[in-house]
């Protein structure tokens, strides 16, 4: 019986709601999608030019920190 009850979800659900679901998602899903994709990007574009500065100063230092631990380990040979 149960084997049965699955076929016939799945008969239905093939024939009757998948081809839907793909319209609705098509219609109103993906230019949702693209607007958040796009909108997320231009945020990304704006940060990165606000936060440029500070992301600058942190990779010098930790470039200062790697040189400074090259150093230490030359001298510790």
């Amino acid at each position: 019986m149960k084997r049965f009850i699955a076929r016939y979800m799945l008969y239905i659900y093939l024939r009757f709601i998948k081809f839907d679901e793909y319209e609705i998602y098509k219609k109103w899903i993906v230019p949702y999608i693209k607007m958040i994709i796009f909108f997320r990007a231009i945020y990304m574009w704006i940060a990165s030019i606000i936060f440029f500065p500070i992301f600058w100063i942190g990779m010098k230092i930790e470039e200062n920190e790697k040189i400074e631990n090259i150093l230490l380990k030359i001298k510790n040979i």
